[in-house]
């Protein structure tokens, strides 16, 4: 959403440096719309510990970063 501010917003937003790690603990629920950015954004590190993933999102994530 912080990329929608302006183009500097952008710019900043869209770095590699700010997108190596991840912290998706003790969020409840993850939808497809984060899974996407996490496999777009080659995330390198995502905290799920606590959160509400399920199984087949889990198996979803593994497929989709190995490939």
């Amino acid at each position: 959403r912080c990329m929608r501010v302006c183009r500097a917003w952008r710019d900043w937003a869209s770095r590699p440096a700010f997108w190596r790690t991840i912290d998706l603990s003790r969020k409840e629920t993850i939808g497809a719309t984060t899974l996407t950015c996490l496999k777009r954004r080659r995330v390198e590190i995502v905290d799920l510990s606590w959160s509400g993933v399920t199984q087949r999102q889990l198996r979803w994530i593994c497929n989709k970063v190995a490939s």
